[in-house]
């Protein structure tokens, strides 16, 4: 009787529940429990129909379609299965819940496994459109008003898998708070409150960093709902810097392959051979880096062009905090709070405060402004908060402009 009373507390008639899905008796409810207010909004949103329109997956049906299956694995996420193995005993029995998602009973674990090998890359662009299509109608951030911040944050989670099993397709070792082993990394942008939901996540294996997820995750958020109001000048002026440094390594690399080719000794041959790979090398490098910055930019051009404008304010932890995303974040024209990356920095600037600059701003925690500074390797001014607990915290602040 436990799904009745999530009815019951979501405010549904119980005759109505009888009479949408034609129940014969009270032995029919939900196993799991969870509420089926939450698979009548897919409905309402036209989510299934469409995955049937745009969602092709060659797969013949027999007793359930290709999407019937893809909405297994949504229907499992709500229901809180771990993995694909506890849909026969949590899902499979499940006919009332299957009832409100058109289905006569849900797909058993050894199709919804096959599904997943049958989906192209064809198939998840379509589902991205799907989603984009359905958060531009369905958005609550998309309502804030442009001209207040809308404040998104960023961050990074651990998704540890089982270590006794290698069986975790790009699972790897890396860093996480409380486990150690193989695990999976997922990077969220989302905003809270009144406006709060989720834009998107980066899937990575767990030796991924954040700080290398920002352009990514950017993209993600002016996808989602808008643009910041600036341009891109600042961001393209390190692509030609970088065009005439690899030029430059290349005619040093030419020229020490001459010289190689009318040296007389094998020894003095060997070196500059030696010398004129290691440059093609660093010139290679430098181009990829201005190619990889010219196609970021094209990227945020396309946006730009029809998104609308807003004021966006992104907070991220120390892991954004870079002085290369500090960067980015300035030249793509972003407000943003972030905690500083380097904890040497910080006591590099507070050996500069005297007592009398710390200012208590809790029980905990004294903090002391040092204005809008220049950080060593960052030409653009930042606004800087000191924080001083027991050990010390640095916070940058994007001025406002």
């Amino acid at each position: 009787m436990a799904l009745s009373h999530h009815f019951l507390r979501a405010g549904v008639p119980m005759d109505s529940i009888m009479r949408d899905y034609e129940l014969a008796n009270f032995d029919d409810f939900s196993i799991t429990g969870f509420p089926l207010p939450t698979d009548q909004y897919p409905q309402k949103i036209r989510l299934i129909d469409l995955f049937e329109e745009h969602l092709k997956i060659k797969m013949k049906t027999v007793h359930h379609t290709p999407v019937e299956k893809i909405i297994k694995f949504f229907v499992s996420m709500i229901a809180d299965c771990p993995d694909v193995a506890t849909v026969n005993n949590r899902l499979v029995p499940e006919e009332l819940s299957a009832a409100a998602w058109g289905q006569k009973q849900f797909t058993d674990q050894s199709q919804a496994s096959l599904i997943l090998h049958r989906v192209t890359p064809k198939n998840l662009l379509k589902r991205k459109e799907i989603f984009q299509k359905l958060f531009c109608q369905q958005s609550l951030a998309r309502r804030h008003l442009p001209n207040e911040w809308l404040i998104v944050d960023v961050d990074m989670s651990g998704l540890p898998v089982n270590p006794g099993t290698g069986t975790y397709e790009g699972a790897s070792l890396g860093f996480m708070q409380k486990e150690k082993g193989k695990a999976y990394k997922l990077t969220c942008s989302y905003t809270e409150g009144e406006f709060g939901e989720a834009f998107g996540a980066l899937f990575d294996p767990g030796v991924a960093h954040c700080a290398t997820k920002l352009v990514n995750l950017l993209l993600n958020i002016e996808k989602r709902v808008g643009s910041p109001p600036s341009f891109l000048a600042k961001y393209r002026v390190h692509i030609q810097p970088l065009l005439t440094q690899a030029k430059i390594l290349e005619d040093r690399a030419r020229n020490r392959e001459e010289k190689a080719f009318h040296a007389r000794k094998h020894k003095r041959r060997s070196i500059l051979e030696r010398k004129s790979k290691r440059l093609y090398v660093r010139a290679g490098l430098l181009q990829e880096e201005a190619n990889r910055t010219l196609k970021t930019s094209q990227s945020f051009d396309a946006l730009r062009q029809h998104n609308p404008r807003r004021l966006i304010l992104v907070r991220g932890d120390a892991g954004l905090g870079t002085i290369e995303d500090v960067m980015l974040l300035t030249e793509l024209g972003y407000d943003f709070l972030l905690k500083g990356y380097s904890p040497h920095t910080a006591r590099v600037l507070a050996k500069e405060v005297t007592e009398n600059q710390w200012i208590r701003f809790n029980p905990a925690l004294f903090v002391a402004e040092l204005g809008i500074i220049k950080l060593p390797g960052c030409p653009y001014p930042v606004r800087v908060i000191l924080g001083r607990i027991r050990l010390l915290n640095l916070k940058f602040f994007n001025t406002c402009t």
